[in-house]
């Protein structure tokens, strides 16, 4: 039995042909173009599939040696906000193309409910702690060898286009990339995501036979939220309240004491439009493809560094919480000539980057903190963090999902079948199981060790402000 920090490894892949739906937890503006309850059960049926062998997710779905990679990844993008994912409103028909041929995990947690340390786990292999990623500050390491680098020496040619500071060069996301194009990080207020698929086509147009590693990340569902004029999503009455399309972060925060559900509906609307705007976008990309011919042998993986809260616990935005809500991402991994699955056990983006190295067929050379996807087992444990405003660890396993507040020593447990939502905390009845997932996530966390001189960057006034208008620095308490 293969394990992750000595802990049991095991895996239940459910594979369906893909006329998903499955119904999740939920129900556009113009920037400017450019299992029943477990409640009672033993905790021992936390991993009762421990036993049940199905098809482990892509062994039947091995082709091309040396696949070109596209690795696309959506900030503040919720799950339950995209159709392909069985949501309402038609916000993502580009991405359900994509899904009917690829696996649809709908278990996937992000490590960190913010940009920097999900999407350094993402091409780190490793633990937001383990990367001494604290605060606004924090950038990746040096010395450890992320996902470009190991392509990159085993002879891809690697590009990126990113929108965010969260992973720009200052903050040492260039590692390992041939181009890194940061054009398009405009700021909170702008649309980029035409802009980065221009910069994804253009990269397309110079490649010649080399295989490439191409990431773009795309900005707009980010707040501002804004509406986008062919993605209107106008339905019921017509709204009359004050949240307007790019009403800025801190006014929205100023109106939370007394918010109406009328007025998050206007912002899930807003959201809706941009989640539907950058799904066009992407879709271009992925035409682009489609024209030359490069589409069906490749490696195409999508997926989200966090999604956003919209008042379920309270709050709205993201970075503070463990909630579902900001870190149960999208994660659709196409292989090359691949067949529609959903996978529906708990997977981790730390994961994503030796499953990639597994696809292409590039030897893994360093201590990574995830396991390949392609050869997966059931039960296995995920894990998250956050240190912003207050400190918590979390665990999935099986049904159950349990946060812990380190800094006030309290529990919160759920059982995920029956209370998605997460509404009804049974660390009270449950005791037995939050025992159990205790001892898992303290022997995870000592052994997620911060490194002796955790790196960062000095952020000038200018960048502060620009923080501080999309809602972060931790200064603002």
């Amino acid at each position: 039995m293969t394990e992750r920090f000595g802990l049991p490894r095991t895996f239940l892949t459910a594979t369906l042909l893909f006329s998903f739906a499955c119904s999740e937890q939920s129900t556009p503006a113009t920037k400017e173009p450019l299992a029943g309850s477990a409640a009672n059960a033993p905790p021992e049926e936390m991993a009762a599939s421990e036993e049940t062998s199905l098809a482990k997710s892509g062994d039947s779905q091995r082709s091309v040696e040396t696949p070109s990679i596209l690795l696309i990844v959506v900030d503040t993008l919720r799950k339950d906000h995209l159709s392909c994912y069985g949501y309402q409103r038609s916000t993502s028909p580009n991405l359900e193309r994509l899904a009917s041929s690829a696996m649809v995990y709908t278990m996937a947690f992000s490590q960190a409910p913010w940009t920097t340390p999900s999407i350094g786990s993402l091409l780190s292999s490793q633990f937001p702690t383990s990367l001494g990623i604290l605060d606004e500050r924090s950038v990746l390491p040096e010395d450890i060898l992320l996902l470009p680098e190991a392509l990159h020496e085993a002879g891809y040619r690697t590009a990126a286009a990113v929108s965010h500071n969260f992973c720009s060069a200052k903050w040492n996301f260039d590692q390992g990339f041939d181009e890194f194009d940061e054009s398009n990080i405009l700021g909170h207020d702008k649309v980029t995501s035409q802009g980065i698929t221009d910069r994804g086509i253009d990269f397309l147009n110079r490649v010649t036979g080399e295989p490439f590693f191409l990431w773009l990340h795309y900005f707009d569902p980010h707040f501002a939220y804004l509406e986008h004029e062919s993605y209107g999503f106008r339905e019921g009455p017509e709204y009359s309240g004050p949240i307007e399309s790019g009403t800025p972060f801190k006014e929205l925060l100023r109106m939370r004491k007394k918010v109406t559900e009328a007025d998050i509906a206007e912002i899930r609307r807003l959201y809706d439009s941009e989640i539907a705007w950058t799904d066009r976008e992407i879709g271009r990309m992925l035409d682009a493809l489609r024209e030359r011919g490069l589409y069906e042998d490749m490696l195409i993986v999508f997926t989200a560094d966090h999604g956003e809260e919209f008042f379920e616990h309270d709050d709205l935005g993201h970075t503070k919480t463990l909630y579902n809500e900001v870190i149960n991402v999208p994660l659709i991994i196409k292989p090359p000539q691949g067949k529609g699955q959903v996978v529906a056990d708990p997977v981790a983006l730390v994961d994503v980057y030796p499953t990639i190295l597994d696809y292409a067929g590039v030897p893994v050379t360093t201590k990574l903190q995830g396991q390949s996807l392609r050869d997966y087992e059931t039960g296995v444990p995920v894990f998250f963090e956050t240190d912003r405003k207050r400190k918590l660890h979390g665990i999935v396993q099986g049904n159950y999902k349990m946060i812990y507040a380190r800094d006030l020593d309290q529990y919160e447990l759920y059982d995920l079948s029956s209370d998605p939502g997460e509404k009804t905390n049974l660390a009270e009845q449950r005791r037995d199981v939050v025992r159990k997932l205790d001892r898992r996530l303290k022997r995870w966390s000592e052994q997620i060790a911060q490194p002796a001189n955790a790196a960062s960057t000095e952020l000038s006034p200018e960048e502060v402000e620009n923080l501080r208008a999309m809602g972060y620095m931790s200064d603002d308490g």
